[in-house]
């Protein structure tokens, strides 16, 4: 078996710390195989036999979301460029009196401590306390306990044991993980330019796996999902009372929503809906020629699969045989972890025949950005959503689809459509568009309130149209009267709104863009949470530059670190705020010889972060003309929850708040910016911080730990949220009309209204103030103050930090003094001639006579 050498310096890697009972990374059995039991367990990995002979052992070497995605492009017709990606894996076999198996396991040279897996050793008691590592996105997770772990490499030796300690761990891809300690101490070397593996003499080698492809982790990953979800119908009747939460809600209330529930008959089967509309006609262009194309091949390991998922479509009406059609369109599959399959059909050759009717799809940001802070938060999704629409007789020809063993055709509005989303938007506007606590995005419906006795009446209301309108719900997947829920590539949450971690997972997870069209995705897949990171166009600037289509795709350093930048950007934990519309929208907006930007502000926490470049004229403009146009198009970007509000903006230009301008365009600039009707307020620059001071705190759970998957190194702060909540709830703080209490993570602080900084109690003054004059290096009482005040705040702080310097024994001992002179005796003047006389008194030598 040959040897595998995977870093974590390789950027497509998969995390070996994700936890295995992620559906993206669970195993998949195919038909006949005994289902995996461990979590590393998968039919696609090598087959190693244990050393005593007993049953063969298969383990898990891949994500299988990989996998099916390569089958999927390759039953397309199109195969995923890539280069390959060396990965370490090898064989090794316990030599234990308890365990004497073989196991595929990972060398990491960037894991500073060995792992194994505590199913490898259940029956061993492990010693110490354990201890805390963090993965690569800063995960901590946490050990039982160490072991001395025997065994040998049979690949190298079969006769040379190795003796190593390795923490015990659970969530772990690979039973056993090798770490930089045993590299380092057994003196392996890893030789990436030769691809071998060298060890005392012996070298063995390198495989090399295929990377990733750049789609598979986020815009294929959403299309699977829903397609999945399209396809998802069980016969099963639900128990309602699971879908009660039970966390948040009193025993009274989950009755009353229980009663709703049952009163609307969602845990019954009901199939796929049938809207109550005429049946659409596909517009068609006339003249339009039939496209053909042969089936695409599937393989005979998912053709049953294929044929049982294509029978219940039958069965359930969604498509039938055909025999005359003169179209024919080909389709694919992507095998699912479980067995069965997503069906999906290519009708790019119909759609280039087809006149669009757009509608007014809403953006994802938009609605995202004009949710209000909700109390209570329903999730409904529909069951067959685009199915639920019936299809003209007339324009069931056109959808036909060919397989290899025969023809079908569609009877209902069939995915993959391009005129679908468009039609489908607008049934579900005309069902629900009028409700202002509802929000629509397809087949996906959320709805939101401020107390539980209104949400009760708006869900109520909700169901009832949908039921009038002949839509079923997936009741599996809705969610009742929640606090928080996943919407939209979001996790909303009462306290605020940030991206799905797994899709921030996803995108961290993927290998350098290999072309122009890899990169696009990547910046794409950032620019969708635009609003969520500062800096977001300053740190993509190198990767933009290299889209364009005038300048050859050359990755270079320069490249590479904005790449990791970006990575590094994206897993920050950013908790965007809800609008409050009856409250004041403070802008504060600046601009550079590059860039445009600002942030959008309430009670001193943000809604969203904007930037973006300029282009190549307004590079040339003067500072006056960007200052003022960066708070014009930020006006512009967020126009659908600014217009008519009151607005504060804070400039750090002089400039920019005049109302007349010499310059004509100025002028204009400025005549618009007078629409929103904002108050234009001067602030010094060094004031006009955009940065979320909070963020100079550290989170609960980020203590100094052992690094393990990482040589990322976190400062130590002298001070943690808890700590301070702590600390304020014995001193009597309390919320007021100043003081408003904010989560940060999972703790919840006391903060100023008034500045968004928190509240420090009086037991920990002189500890933080310690460690700013410490840390700074002994600085003066402005520049102590000005970094005190970027995250905390208190009464008389600037009388704190002034008398903390002045008391200073230290800068009093250090500080340099100017010497002074002493006073001038006074001048005497003389009246009489020579009292006073100078006496120049010369040491006498000796001469010679003839010197004379």
């Amino acid at each position: 078996m040959a040897l595998c050498a995977n870093p974590w310096n390789w950027p497509s890697l998969v995390s070996p710390f994700r936890n295995p009972s992620s559906p993206k990374y669970r195993p998949r059995a195919n038909k006949g195989d005994k289902a995996p039991t461990q979590p590393w367990e998968s039919k696609t990995a090598a087959v190693v036999r244990a050393a005593d002979g007993s049953d063969p052992l298969e383990y898990w070497t891949k994500p299988e979301k990989v996998d099916d995605h390569a089958a999927a492009v390759k039953n397309a017709g199109s195969t995923p460029e890539s280069s390959g990606v060396p990965t370490m894996r090898m064989k090794l076999t316990m030599k234990h009196p308890l365990n004497k198996q073989t196991y595929t396991v990972l060398l990491d040279s960037g894991t500073t401590t060995s792992l194994v897996a505590k199913e490898v050793v259940s029956w061993y008691k492990p010693k110490g306390e354990g201890m805390t590592y963090r993965d690569v996105n800063g995960a901590a997770h946490h050990t039982t306990g160490s072991i001395q772990l025997p065994f040998v490499l049979p690949e190298f030796s079969v006769h040379r044991e190795c003796t190593q300690t390795c923490e015990i761990a659970g969530d772990l891809v690979y039973p056993i993980i090798l770490g930089n300690d045993f590299l380092q101490m057994q003196g392996m070397e890893l030789d990436y330019k030769r691809k071998g593996i060298r060890w005392d003499g012996l070298t063995a080698k390198m495989c090399v796996t295929p990377e990733p492809p750049l789609r598979v982790a986020f815009a294929v990953q959403d299309n699977n999902e829903r397609v999945m979800k399209v396809l998802d119908v069980t016969g099963k009747e639900i128990d309602l009372e699971k879908l009660v939460p039970k966390d948040h809600l009193e025993p009274e209330q989950r009755q009353r929503l229980l009663g709703i529930l049952k009163s609307f008959k969602i845990s019954e089967v009901h199939g796929i809906g049938r809207l109550k509309r005429a049946p659409y006609v596909l517009p068609v262009k006339p003249g339009s020629r039939p496209y053909v194309q042969r089936p695409y091949p599937i393989p005979l390991i998912h053709r049953e699969a294929v044929f049982r998922e294509v029978e219940r479509l039958v069965q359930l009406g969604v498509i039938e045989v055909d025999k005359d059609s003169p179209w024919a369109a080909p389709c694919f599959v992507i095998a699912k972890k479980d067995g069965s399959v997503r069906f999906l059909t290519d009708f790019r050759g119909l759609n280039r025949c087809l006149e669009r009717r757009y509608y007014p799809l809403n953006g994802t940001q938009s609605l995202v950005r004009e949710l209000p802070k909700p109390a209570f938060i329903s999730a409904l999704d529909l069951t067959m959503g685009y199915y639920s629409r019936e299809l003209a007789e007339e324009s069931r020809p056109y959808t036909a689809i060919v397989l290899p063993w025969g023809k079908y055709r569609y009877r209902r509005l069939p995915m993959g459509i391009s005129s679908a989303p468009d039609e489908f938007q607008a049934v579900m506007q005309q069902v629900l568009g009028d409700l202002l606590f509802a929000r629509v995005y397809l087949d996906d419906v959320l709805v939101l309130s401020n107390s539980f006795e209104e949400h009760l009446v708006h869900l109520e209301e909700v169901l009832r149209r949908l039921q009038d309108a002949s839509l079923v719900l997936n009741a599996r997947k809705c969610k009742f009267c929640m606090t928080e829920v996943e919407y939209l590539g979001f996790h909303l949450s009462t306290d605020g709104k940030k991206p799905i971690q797994k899709k921030i997972d996803a995108i961290v997870h993927l290998g350098r863009p290999r072309n122009i069209r890899d990169l696009r995705r990547f910046v794409g897949m950032i620019n969708y949470y635009k609003d969520t990171w500062q800096g977001r166009s300053e740190t993509l600037a190198p990767l933009t530059a290299l889209t364009s289509v005038k300048r050859p795709f050359q990755w270079t350093e320069r490249e590479q670190n904005a790449f990791d930048a970006a990575k590094r950007m994206i897993t920050k934990d950013v908790m965007l705020a809800y609008p409050d519309f009856d409250a004041t929208f403070d802008l504060y907006t600046d601009a550079s010889e590059q860039q445009l930007g600002g942030v959008i502000m309430q009670l001193g926490r943000p809604l969203a972060f904007w930037s973006r470049k300029c282009t190549g004229s307004q590079r040339q403009y003067t500072m006056n003309k960007k200052e003022l146009l960066s708070v014009l198009e930020m006006l512009r970007e967020f126009r659908s929850i600014l217009w008519g509000r009151r607005i504060r903006v804070f400039t750090d230009h002089k400039n920019s708040v005049q109302a007349t301008f010499n310059n004509p365009q100025m002028l204009r600039w400025r005549l618009e910016i007078e629409e929103y009707g904002p108050e234009m307020i001067y602030i010094k620059g060094h004031d006009n911080v955009v940065a979320d001071a909070l963020s100079r705190l550290p989170l609960q759970g980020d203590e100094a730990a052992a690094s393990v998957a990482t040589n990322a190194r976190n400062p130590v702060w002298p001070l943690s949220l808890v700590e301070i909540a702590e600390a304020q709830q014995q001193s009597g703080l309390h919320e007021g009309p100043q003081v408003a209490r904010r989560a940060i993570g999972s703790t919840k602080v006391l903060v100023s209204k008034a500045n968004g900084r928190i509240l420090l109690p009086p037991a920990l003054i002189n500890k933080v103030l310690h460690t700013y004059h410490e840390w700074l290096v002994h600085p003066g009482e402005l520049t102590m103050l000005e970094s005190v005040k970027a995250a905390l705040t208190w009464p008389g702080m600037t009388e704190s930090v002034r008398q903390w310097v002045r008391n200073c024994e230290q800068c009093a001992r250090s500080k340099s003094r100017a010497g002074k002179f002493g006073k001038l005796p006074t001048k005497t003047v003389e009246v009489r001639p020579w009292r006073k006389s100078p006496s120049i008194l010369w040491a006498l030598w000796k001469v010679d006579s003839g010197e004379l």
